[in-house]
């Protein structure tokens, strides 16, 4: 997806937590990188400050962070990898979103695409799905905010389906 951006005209800068890997990703492709840790709030918040100051004008926000580890509910050690799970896929989604939201919102035209597997609509034992919906719900309510209007429309048409409904 990055080469497309790439191959629109975009500029793409990269993020993850392997240093090595954003090394070959750039070297490989020519895409910008920087070092984030999206369980970790503050370098969320230091990430978005470095990236703003050299790209001011960005406008869209890719976040595609998940780990995938199997949960073996049942055995000891269980609860450490849901948690683990939930900083990563959930929180880290929200962290970002939440960093960037302010920037975008003064942007002319701005999006957050978020990626969350298709396995939250998948039954599997070892991966509970639980994680997948619920980051889903919390990332598609924050997208509305970078369009007003569209939120606006949404809230009339909802609360006019809402009267019609009533005695």
């Amino acid at each position: 997806m990055q080469e497309q951006f790439t191959a629109a005209g975009g500029r793409v800068i990269i993020a993850g937590r392997r240093d090595e890997q954003l090394a070959a990703l750039k070297s490989e492709h020519g895409f910008d990188g920087d070092t984030v840790d999206v369980t970790d709030a503050g370098s969320v918040t230091d990430f978005r400050d470095r990236v703003i100051a050299r790209f001011p004008g960005i406008d869209t926000v890719f976040i595609s962070s998940g780990i995938m580890v199997a949960e073996r509910v049942l055995e000891p050690g269980a609860l450490e990898v849901t948690e683990r799970t939930v900083a990563t896929n959930l929180l880290g989604t929200i962290r970002v979103v939440d960093a960037f939201l302010p920037h975008l919102l003064g942007r002319p035209a701005a999006s957050i695409i978020t990626v969350t597997s298709g396995l939250a609509y998948v039954p599997m034992p070892l991966t509970p799905t639980r994680r997948d919906r619920a980051c889903r719900c919390c990332a598609t309510p924050r997208g509305p905010a970078l369009r007003p209007e569209h939120a606006r429309r949404r809230s009339a048409t909802n609360h006019a389906s809402h009267r019609r409904s009533a005695p």
